[in-house]
């Protein structure tokens, strides 16, 4: 029988921790969970990033100096780590907004239909008020010629 070695044990435990976050995150439910970094809390990347940046990175720099591919590797990680928290952060920021705009969206929504409602009265009014002032036009068009034209046959009665 061989015994694992150190990094298969590291391998095995990190993967049970993770299966334990995610089974704890999702409360049961079977579905995908849609933020996949909230597994990990910030803080706690936070403070590795800080532990790689703080130890691990002098002593690799001291031991293999700052052109090894052990220390690209580690500052690799560290800021890959980093842009991905800043990346979560942003997301974040652009879910918050997307429903900020979402709210927007449905209060203009019922502004505007309220706002068309209310045109529609004072369209519709405005609609009667002119049919009545061409119907008064109209009437008075048609009386004053009217009148002229019985002022102009009394004119031609009386000569």
């Amino acid at each position: 029988m061989k015994i694992p070695n150190l990094q298969k044990i590291r391998e095995t435990i990190q993967g049970q921790i993770i299966a334990e976050s995610l089974a704890g995150q999702s409360n049961g439910n079977t579905q995908q969970l849609h933020n996949g970094m909230a597994v990990v809390p910030e803080s706690t990347l936070w403070a590795l990033v800080q532990w790689m940046q703080e130890v691990q990175l002098p002593k690799i720099e001291q031991h293999r100096g700052k052109d090894s591919i052990e220390y690209k590797n580690y500052t690799g990680i560290r800021d890959a780590v980093i842009w991905s928290l800043y990346i979560a952060g942003q997301y974040e920021n652009l879910l918050a907004k997307n429903t900020r705009d979402r709210q927007l969206l449905g209060y203009y929504v019922e502004a505007n239909a309220r706002l068309e409602k209310e045109l529609l009265k004072y369209t519709t009014i405005e609609e009667l008020l002119t049919s009545d002032a061409i119907e008064v036009f109209k009437q008075s068009i048609v009386s004053r010629a009217l009148d002229i034209l019985n002022v102009k046959k009394q004119n031609d009665e009386k000569k």
